[in-house]
């Protein structure tokens, strides 16, 4: 995240978020299916790297603590309540429907993303911390509800 940017890896992660969704349904057997499984786990990886890296930098530094925990909250809430809403949906309408529900989710949050403008390198962020990197928008908030999707 401090090498390439907050944006390419947030993009990067919710781009594989949304097409690893839409290939576990194309896997016809396990060891494809293993595969998309890998790769979506790097889009994982890439995601709540840059996320994490993102808020630290834009909370302000008394409240760097409260902030990163409250944006781990999201992710969690997320993960406690979605497999619930997940298995009503697998149960009504199978497998593929699930799948391509969670693709749409994390399109929604790409497209988000797309208005995430990083700050130039060493500009101070809204806390007066000084950035090397970072961004700002509610885009960064929606993919870690949808990564319970996964």
């Amino acid at each position: 995240a401090d090498h390439w940017g907050r944006k390419p890896l947030l993009l990067t992660g919710a781009i594989l978020f949304a097409l690893a969704p839409v290939c576990y349904t194309l896997a016809g057997s396990v060891w494809s299916f293993m595969a998309v499984r890998v790769v979506h786990g790097i889009g994982i990886a890439a995601f709540t790297t840059a996320y994490t890296a993102l808020v630290a930098d834009l909370a302000p530094p008394a409240q760097r603590g409260a902030t990163i925990g409250l944006a781990g909250l999201t992710g969690n809430l997320g993960r406690f309540f979605m497999p619930a809403l997940g298995g009503m949906a697998l149960a009504q309408w199978g497998y593929a429907p699930h799948f391509l529900v969670a693709a749409g989710a994390a399109a929604v949050a790409v497209v988000l993303i797309l208005f995430v403008i990083e700050p130039e390198r060493g500009r101070s962020g809204p806390a007066g911390v000084r950035l090397e990197a970072g961004a700002s928008t509610i885009a960064t908030i929606f993919p870690s509800i949808t990564s319970a999707t996964r």
